[in-house]
């Protein structure tokens, strides 16, 4: 297996006094991969990923809001860059997030929503991929005489599904420490998990996956 890669990395910034500042970062690269024997024999990723940041401070409140696109392409068999073949993938997003922090004696606090579109193109789909995740989340850290204690929760709005975890770290003596995290995860299946087909005639209703952990 051999892989080339070409990137090209971009960042400007804008500050408007010592707090606020406006910053846009692009991100661009292919990666070619020869897949040894494969049918087919080589493939291109071309990536694209722009960030536009602006902060604003008041006070004790931050505001971020954040804009992106991503897009992703997945080419075979010596491909062209930004030429569509039949064994071509493509993915794009669109997100926004909107974040509000807090600093206060009693602590720091985090309050945010988030927005995504995602779009998949494939020819292994059975159909064009298109789904919309808002969500909702909150973090909240402070400091106890010798213990740090955070809170973290995360409300995905379309399906009503809850993440979050909380973990207390305390120094018991010098050079002693004890932890304890608690955390529920969740995954939503990806695109191709949804909408890649299948050899049988029926496309199984994949569910989200949910745990719990603890240390």
């Amino acid at each position: 297996h051999h892989s080339l890669t070409h990137t090209l990395k971009n960042t400007l910034a804008y500050k408007t006094n010592k707090q606020d500042q406006i910053k846009w970062s692009t991100d661009i690269g292919e990666v070619y991969r020869e897949i040894g024997n494969s049918t087919l024999a080589e493939q291109s990723d071309f990536y694209l990923r722009s960030v536009l940041d602006y902060k604003k401070v008041f006070g004790v409140f931050q505001v971020n809001q954040k804009f992106g696109y991503t897009y992703d392409r997945i080419a075979y068999a010596d491909a062209p860059i930004f030429k569509l073949v039949p064994d071509s993938s493509f993915a794009t997003m669109y997100f926004s997030q909107t974040e509000l922090s807090w600093q206060h004696s009693f602590g720091n606090a985090l309050l945010g929503f988030d927005f995504q579109r995602q779009e998949g193109k494939s020819a292994h789909y059975f159909k064009d991929a298109t789904r919309i995740l808002p969500a909702a989340f909150f973090a909240w850290m402070t400091e106890l005489k010798n213990a740090k204690i955070a809170f973290d929760s995360r409300y995905e709005i379309n399906g009503g599904f809850w993440s979050g975890a909380f973990n207390i770290e305390s120094n018991l003596i010098e050079d002693l420490k004890s932890r304890f995290n608690i955390n529920k995860s969740f995954r939503r299946p990806t695109l191709n998990d949804l909408y890649w087909v299948n050899t049988s005639s029926e496309v199984p209703q994949l569910l989200n996956e949910s745990g719990w952990s603890t240390e």
